[in-house]
């Protein structure tokens, strides 16, 4: 088992991971590898947590849990997730949980719960921090080449992890694996390389989206930013 795992939840059976986030950053991000049988067992001592599933399968408290879909263990509920094949996983929640307020898991299928409408650049909400129990934010987000945001920020802390492709900030370039963090009012922009790129995207809380050359600010969730529930 990998011992710098995070402390939020217990890791049984073997597990290996490699944190992403910066050290003293408010959320964490750990992208690990679980052998058929590992699993992650969570108590009543966390916040709200988004696990993503790059490759395998979960088996959620008898649900399963398919490779593009999502678990959001909301904050105090307790949760096992065990892998059903050897499985890969970017796990996202807050450093400090608060006080639960929590109700339930989510386990979400590979269409997410809202799409982008035909015609635009594609996205896809797992949850956008409506749900009445839970503040978590995910997001998957896929560009192709020419593609290009101006320059915006959040107003909550954010994560952008890398899961193919090239995104570009300036003229530095983020792979596949990479990591990006931006502390909530922290302007940034991007781009797609010529291989395009697909991102997660994770914040513990709703977020006010804001452009620089755009007069005020919207509340960032599926609907606001044209999202179809699916």
């Amino acid at each position: 088992m990998a011992r710098d795992y995070t402390s939020t939840c217990h890791a049984t059976g073997h597990l290996t991971a490699r944190g992403l986030s910066p050290d003293g950053f408010s959320i964490f991000l750990y992208v690990a590898e679980l052998s058929a049988g590992g699993a992650l067992e969570w108590d009543e001592r966390h916040g709200d947590e988004a696990v993503y599933v790059i490759e395998g399968e979960l088996d959620v408290d008898g649900t399963p849990g398919p490779a593009g879909g999502a678990v959001v263990v909301e904050s105090g509920v307790g949760a096992r997730a065990a892998a059903t094949m050897p499985t890969t996983i970017a796990h996202f929640g807050p450093v400090d949980p608060g006080a639960p307020r929590g109700a339930t898991v989510h386990v979400i299928g590979p269409r997410g719960q809202f799409e982008s409408p035909p015609g635009r650049p594609f996205f896809r909400f797992f949850v956008d921090s409506t749900c009445p129990t839970c503040d978590a934010f995910l997001l998957y987000s896929q560009r192709d080449h020419g593609w290009a945001v101006t320059p915006h920020s959040h107003s909550a802390d954010e994560l952008v992890y890398v899961l193919d492709g090239t995104v570009m900030t300036g003229r530095r370039a983020h792979h596949a694996g990479d990591c990006l963090a931006y502390a909530a009012g922290q302007r940034y922009a991007l781009a797609a390389a010529t291989d395009g790129f697909v991102t997660l995207n994770y914040r513990a809380r709703p977020s006010e989206l804001e452009f620089r050359d755009l007069d005020g600010s919207i509340l960032e969730t599926a609907r606001n930013v044209g999202g179809i529930e699916v």
